[in-house]
């Protein structure tokens, strides 16, 4: 690794002979110092200058580094209440932030530290009837119509009763190959729902990332026999019933259209 001139001066000699410690435990003798030389490093005998302190530094990554130069945390490792918990974080977001303006080049190191934590923890999210509300509100302002979003609503009332009102990724992940097995089109209004409502609502990436929806392949429609037709009618006994399908044979509506007519 390497560092620019002024923070290398700001590296005490404490923390330069225990840079020396490491390296010389971990590689031995770096092939850019004579064995003399090396052999005063060691024992005291010479400083740590600036540039043997930059050779060192070639044999040490950014983990090492931090690693050998930290002391005390900045601030407390567990906060003592919910709320300095959130002060904690929200703080630490901001410094990052502002790290990552000033050092986008971090942004793969930053990401492979935090990750792993979002991976290895399997988080559960109790759902309410709040969050539906919330949903609704959301998607009538992008312009969704009300029956588009009643029928999400309903997808995700169906699967939300089955899972007990909690969401996570082992849940989601099981529940959509269930519904793939016996319904792929049900898969698919799932997933078709719970996607915005995760990115919109609960706004978590793991639950988001933990499915695709899926892809979902149209049988070729074969035309309904007017002989078929003739069949259902003289079975149906109930009038209104038997008058609603003929309407619906005859015109094409949908069912939920035709019902809607005054």
């Amino acid at each position: 690794m390497e560092i620019s001139d002024d923070e290398l001066k700001k590296i005490n000699e404490t923390q330069r002979k225990k840079i020396l410690q490491y390296v010389a435990e971990k590689y031995g003798k770096p092939e850019e110092f004579s064995s003399p030389y090396w052999y005063m490093l060691k024992n005291g005998k010479r400083l740590i200058s600036d540039s043997a302190l930059k050779v060192l530094l070639k044999y040490l990554s950014y983990d090492e580094y931090v690693k050998l130069l930290s002391s005390e945390p900045i601030y407390p490792i567990v906060p003592d209440s919910l709320t300095n918990a959130i002060i904690y974080i929200d703080t630490f977001v901001n410094g990052v932030s502002k790290i990552l303006e000033k050092y986008p080049e971090l942004e793969t190191y930053f990401s492979s530290k935090v990750m792993p934590l979002f991976s290895k923890t399997e988080r559960k999210i109790t759902v309410t009837e709040e969050h539906l509300r919330k949903f609704e509100i959301i998607m009538k302002a992008k312009g969704r119509k009300q029956t588009t979003i009643n029928t999400q609503i309903n997808y995700l009332r169906r699967m939300l009763k089955e899972l007990n009102w909690q969401l996570s990724r082992e849940k989601i992940i099981k529940y959509m190959n269930k519904e793939m097995e016996e319904s792929p089109f049900v898969a698919k209004h799932t997933a078709n729902a719970l996607k915005p409502f995760i990115k919109e609502v609960l706004q978590d990436k793991q639950l988001y990332d933990s499915f695709k929806t899926p892809k979902v392949q149209f049988r070729e429609k074969v035309p309904i026999k007017l002989e078929e037709i003739k069949a259902v009618v003289k079975a149906l006994e109930h009038i209104p019933s038997k008058a609603y399908f003929v309407l619906l044979t005859e015109s094409g509506l949908r069912p939920g259209n035709s019902l809607m007519l005054s």
